[in-house]
């Protein structure tokens, strides 16, 4: 899709899972908490594969946005206590992300 080869594929594939990974990792050893879930990497991986590691980084963009305002709106609902505190799913924000990135 959108002109690709798979050499493409394989860049993007690195770029979002490989660069999701490793910040992942540092962010755990540095906060001594769990950051991102192996779910969340492994579906930026397949993203970067069918997108590319350019659009791949629009959607990801896009998903911290979408995470963003779903972190402001929770806290508003709850009175300033919201999700942050709790694990977060970011796969949905991700899938947002991919037709956002789609349509770019």
């Amino acid at each position: 899709p959108f002109g690709l080869t798979l050499g493409d594929g394989l860049v993007g594939a690195l770029v979002l899972g490989g660069g999701s990974l490793a910040v992942s990792i540092a962010f755990e050893r540095l906060a001594q908490r769990p950051s991102m879930g192996g779910g969340d990497i492994k579906l930026l991986a397949v993203v970067g594969l069918f997108l590319g590691w350019e659009r791949g980084l629009w959607c990801l963009f896009a998903a911290c946005l979408v995470v963003l305002v779903m972190q402001m709106a929770s806290r508003l609902r709850e009175g300033g206590k919201g999700i942050a505190s709790q694990t977060f799913p970011f796969a949905p924000a991700i899938l947002v992300g991919v037709v956002i990135a789609s349509i770019l």
